[in-house]
């Protein structure tokens, strides 16, 4: 008995650790740096290379920076909707027509702005993201 009650109690404190780690994880800041393509289909622009572009995540919070327009600062933030496994999925707080999509395994970018009504997509910031290392 006392060894189920040992095991139980170790079981009990790996489920605890792993929890709070994923937790610091999730808090934890991510900087991703970005090849991107820009397309306005609205006024005809297509695949306008965009690169520089660098995207962190930080809990809710996600800031991008260098994407002209998809660009966030303190107004124009996007948070986080879902924070998967696989992907991370997110909206822009003060304008709801712009979202985006990171695949977590092959750092493929997707941000989009949307028409009124959802059924037109209006431009669109497409490409491939890999964790930013600082050069110095």
């Amino acid at each position: 008995m006392i060894n189920l009650k040992s095991g139980l109690v170790r079981l009990f404190l790996i489920a605890a650790f792993a929890s709070a780690f994923h937790g610091a994880a999730v808090a934890q800041q991510i900087s991703l740096l970005c090849v991107t393509k820009y397309s306005d289909f609205v006024n005809n622009i297509r695949d306008v290379a965009v690169d520089g572009v660098i995207v962190k995540v930080t809990g809710k919070n996600v800031n991008v920076i260098n994407a002209a327009e998809f660009s966030s600062n303190n107004l124009n933030l996007y948070e986080t909707t879902v924070f998967g496994d696989d992907s991370i999925r997110f909206k822009n707080k003060s304008k709801p027509l712009y979202s985006g999509f990171i695949n977590r395994y092959s750092g493929k970018i997707s941000i989009s702005e949307w028409s009124d009504d959802e059924k037109r997509l209006l431009k669109l910031l497409e490409g491939n993201c890999e964790l930013a290392n600082k050069k110095f």
